[in-house]
């Protein structure tokens, strides 16, 4: 017997020395397990049937399911439940009698939704089941809150806080917003169907602005917000504070300012006019809607210059005026030239901003009167003839209605009566007068036109008798 023991010993060694672990070990005839190489648990043949949101919200949702139909594999002890949505992940479990779980911590983005879905038997899992009906309905979002406004020239601009929730998981997103400006005192509705002013926000932005003209001046609004996610709005927000519509001043409409221009003297200018906003005949200042006047501007060739009411003379009057020239001695110097066209327009300025400028614009061109001829002379070429010379007269240009366009020369007697008069062209500054009455006294006078029909000095000459 103790051969026999000894044998079997030294075999069992030998095994030990061969292979290193065996998965038991025979001493004195006794059998050990070996827990590292314990047979696992078969797993279950099927996942769960049925795999459904329960309760979709915001960051977490309940996954319900049913037991697997047929099972030819392990005995299912628990379930498990994974879910992906966009870079954020979560995993819940449940035991066998038990057909659901929350998973919290997800991110709502509007990302994909990947549910895998097991049927335990210890460790082991069954093959993965996907949703039965994956995508869920979108719940409504949360309001926004703290909606203010903020005037900016003459619009306004809405801004608020997006709301935390936007709805469900896989579904929900907070895409855009509606702004509804409700009247004050009016009925509020839910904003569907509603005839209120509108602004749309762009995707998951928090501000939207109403353009100058989209609220009725004068009008008391309150702002209140509707957030959509893809197919369902929020209720409506909270109001915002009280806004009063204000707009820019209106616009001088029909035959614009009123010019003049210079024409005498040697600096050219113009004159512009209008009347106050405000006053008889002229636009509206918006008064109550968008204050009162701060600032007129007057465009003259592109360049636009800037005066207060009391600068151009209409803080107590009802006209206003500014004269522009080339040295700023008489007036803003704006480098006004003879010869040149000009069609000044002006806008008023309040708070919200500027107006528009005048419309049409009417031009008019600065200039003085021709120079007085100089040099008039007369000779006699016969008993009853004379000839009058004279030098041509300076006109403010040669451009447009200021050149000379003709010199009317008049002859008289001693007696100061008129004996003839007779006009020349521009060009011309030499006349002959022929039967005249011999020994009597005659002199000239001549005068030059422009061609807008201002007229010079008159030169006189001297007596001359036949």
């Amino acid at each position: 017997m103790k051969k026999t023991s000894s044998r079997r010993v030294g075999f069992t060694r030998r095994m030990i020395s061969r292979a290193g672990l065996t998965s038991t070990l025979a001493i004195s005839g006794l059998v050990f397990a070996n827990p590292a190489f314990a047979t696992p648990a078969t797993p279950p043949s099927a996942g769960p049937r049925y795999v459904s949101w329960a309760l979709p919200g915001n960051t977490a949702t309940t996954v319900v399911w049913n037991a697997p139909l047929t099972n030819t594999g392990g005995t299912i002890t628990g379930y498990e439940i994974d879910v992906t949505v966009g870079a954020s992940s979560g995993t819940c479990s449940a035991p066998a009698d038990t057909y659901y779980c929350t998973i919290t911590g997800l991110q709502n983005d509007g990302s994909p939704v990947t549910v895998s879905a097991y049927s335990l038997s210890g460790a082991s899992k069954s093959p993965s089941s996907n949703f039965w009906f994956w995508q869920p309905s979108a719940g409504r979002p949360y309001p926004s809150t703290g909606v203010t406004w903020t005037q900016d020239g003459a619009s306004v601009a809405v801004d608020w806080t997006n709301p935390t929730n936007f709805g469900t998981i896989g579904k929900a997103r907070n895409l855009y917003s509606i702004v509804y400006a409700f009247p004050k005192g009016q009925p509020i509705s839910t904003g569907i169907g509603t005839t209120a002013p509108q602004c749309t926000s762009a995707p998951s932005a928090s501000t939207c602005r109403f353009a100058d003209g989209a609220l009725t001046p004068g009008v008391t609004y309150n702002f209140l917000i509707r957030t959509f996610n893809n197919n369902v709005g929020s209720v409506l927000s909270d109001a915002s504070a009280d806004y009063e519509a204000k707009t820019v001043p209106g616009q001088l409409m029909g035959s614009g300012p009123g010019l003049t221009a210079s024409t005498t003297g040697t600096t050219p200018s113009i004159t512009v006019s209008w009347s106050a906003w405000g006053s008889l005949g002229a636009p509206a200042i918006n008064d109550g809607t968008g204050g009162s006047i701060s600032s007129y501007k007057v465009l003259v060739w592109g360049t636009p210059y800037s005066f207060t009411p009391a600068e151009a003379g209409c803080d107590v009057l009802t006209t206003c005026s500014v004269t522009f020239d080339n040295s700023g001695v008489g007036g803003t110097n704006a480098g006004i030239a003879y010869g040149k066209f000009y069609r000044p327009v002006v806008l008023a300025v309040n708070a919200q901003g500027d107006g528009l400028y005048s419309y049409p614009p009417t031009q008019v061109f600065p200039g003085h009167a021709p120079s007085t001829p100089a040099g008039l002379a007369i000779q006699k070429t016969s008993a009853t003839s004379l000839r009058a010379l004279w030098s041509f007269s300076t006109p403010s240009s040669s451009n447009g209605g200021w050149q000379i366009q003709k010199y009317t020369v008049n002859v008289y007697d001693s007696l100061n009566n008129l004996v003839k008069t007779q006009d020349l062209a521009g060009n011309q500054r030499l006349l002959s007068v022929t039967g005249l009455t011999p020994a009597t006294t005659y002199y000239f006078t001549v005068q030059a036109f422009s061609a807008n029909s201002y007229s010079s000095g008159v030169a006189t000459s001297g007596n001359l008798s036949l």
